[in-house]
């Protein structure tokens, strides 16, 4: 990875509350509130200095499968020149510890690229190089198993996203196109449950996603795209993932699950999928729901339960 003086990289870094912020008490909610508008203030001064070009708030569109409670998040893409300068940003900001954090190392797609022709090439290489002829026999069955490359595979000239910085004064207008973050990373069990044969066949899918990449780029459908470069976990024993990171804009939910079951990887994939509010807005509700913590609204405290007084029945 860059990261000497001379080149900059990015880091982007998704926070949200803790998974036990439901339970805390009224008056150290209010300090959490608090803190994520000096966040609104810390993220501004960085965007302004070039060292957080791109900056995301977040809709309360939560879980289709489980009940969650409602989520502050931010999102912002750091732009630095090197891991101290990081470090040391990290520990400014006003969140850092009432926080949950994700933090990915970005790549970008040109970079990818690279690392997936390498990945599929010594695949292919330690699969077939012992010159076993059964293996090059039972190849061409086994392959039938998967799908075959998508008819816009080189049908598109090469071309990625340019990543613009994103505007911290924008309000969302009527008709404003959604905006749509997703994450996505190889499932844990390609790790220790797939073949040799099975994840070569993968890393082919794997390159086909930069045409796919190609292709939303020239349908102006994608705002923003990167790969990861390779990093597995500071705190556990975790497998190693490859990982991906695009910003759809689509006009509707319709659309854009028409783009999205066009992803190759997208049945060998697991997805992290945020529904992007420009962070204006984000700072707008944020404001009010610092302002209805101090008011001590119903939602930052016990609700009480007046119960009627039935009258005496006579005898």
């Amino acid at each position: 990875m860059k990261s000497t003086a001379e080149e900059p990289f990015d880091v982007m870094v998704l926070n949200t509350n803790p998974e036990d912020f439901i339970n805390w008490p009224r008056e150290r909610k209010l300090e959490r509130y608090e803190r994520v508008i000096a966040w609104h203030d810390y993220i501004s001064d960085l965007h302004s200095l070039g060292k957080a070009p791109i900056v995301w708030g977040a809709h309360q569109l939560l879980s289709p499968s489980k009940f969650a409670p409602v989520v502050q998040m931010g999102i912002a893409v750091y732009r630095v020149r090197s891991w101290l300068e990081f470090d040391r940003l990290m520990l400014r900001d006003p969140l850092r510890d009432v926080s949950r954090y994700i933090t990915i190392p970005l790549a970008s797609v040109a970079e990818d690229k690279e690392s997936d022709l390498e990945k599929l090439d010594r695949a292919g290489r330690m699969l077939f190089s012992n010159g076993d002829p059964a293996t090059s026999t039972m190849y061409p069955f086994y392959r039938q198993l998967f799908n075959n490359k998508p008819s816009y595979v080189g049908q598109y000239k090469y071309a990625v996203p340019s990543n613009p910085p994103t505007d911290l004064n924008r309000h969302h207008e009527p008709g404003d196109p959604m905006q749509i973050l997703v994450i996505g990373q190889n499932p844990p069990e390609l790790i220790g449950q797939w073949d040799d044969m099975r994840k070569y066949i993968h890393y082919q899918k794997v390159l086909w996603w930069q045409d796919y990449v190609a292709m939303l780029t020239e349908q102006k459908k994608l705002t923003h795209a990167w790969g990861v470069h390779d990093f597995c976990d500071s705190f556990l024993l975790a497998d190693k993932y490859a990982q991906l990171v695009m910003a759809y804009e689509v006009q509707s939910f319709g659309e854009f699950g028409t783009l999205y079951k066009l992803d190759p990887v997208r049945d060998a994939t697991i997805f992290i999928t945020i529904l992007l509010q420009p962070v204006a807005d984000q700072k707008t509700l944020d404001e009010e729901t610092l302002a209805s913590a101090r008011r001590g609204a119903i939602l930052t405290r016990k609700p009480t339960l007046e119960i009627p007084q039935l009258a005496t029945p006579r005898l």
